[in-house]
This record gives structure tokens, C-alpha cells and sequence, in this order.
């Protein structure tokens, strides 16, 4: 993994399909999902808890409820929240896609 890569699309599908399964409350690095996931999609476990909280804080659910941090969302991050909002089973179908592209296969 190299310092500094832009996120691509599938990397982007994957942290959102993270973000949607897990209690948003504090994701640690650690967590085991968050570990996978990382090491599937080649980024460290310390960018995807990073992207998560960027999803968060972008997250409309969440900013209507004023629980946003200092983070700001990247406009990629932004554009995917859109794109759920306007074609949910497409992005359902998309994330699948990514997530089969890594080999990821959600934890029960």
C-alpha cells in the first residue's frame, strides 16, 4: 500500500457497505470487520476507520442529528451518499459487485 493513492469507486462501495453493517459509535481500528475489509481492499485498518468516520460525518441521518465531527467529506464521499439516496438497488448491486471483486465476504 502506497501513502497518499486516491479511493476508488469499488474501495468507496466497500467502506460504505462496512459503514451500513457496523454501529457507527466509535469504530475502532481494530475492529475485526474493519481489519478484513482494509486488508482486502489494500488500504491499513487506521484509513478505513478514517473513511468511516468521513462517512459518518456525512452520513444525512447523522447531520440532521448534529452528530458530526470535525472531518469534512471528500466530494467522492459526498457523490456516493447521492447516488444511494437516488438508486438505492443499483448501489445495493454495485456494492455486491465490489465486494465480490475483493473476495469479501461479510462476518455474521
Amino acid at each position: 500500500m502506497k501513502p497518499g493513492r486516491r479511493w476508488t469507486r469499488q474501495q468507496h462501495l466497500v467502506a460504505f457497505t462496512l459503514y451500513r453493517r457496523l454501529s457507527f459509535e466509535g469504530v475502532p481500528d481494530h475492529n475485526p470487520e474493519v481489519v478484513s475489509y482494509a486488508a482486502a481492499i489494500d488500504r491499513s485498518p487506521d484509513a478505513l476507520a478514517l473513511k468511516l468516520v468521513e462517512i459518518g460525518n456525512s452520513d444525512p441521518a447523522r447531520v440532521i442529528a448534529g452528530k458530526i465531527n470535525g472531518i469534512e467529506p471528500a466530494q467522492a464521499v459526498r457523490n456516493m451518499w447521492d447516488y444511494i439516496k437516488v438508486s438505492p438497488d443499483a448501489f445495493a448491486v454495485e456494492s455486491q459487485d465490489a465486494l465480490n471483486h475483493y473476495g469479501i465476504t461479510p462476518m455474521v
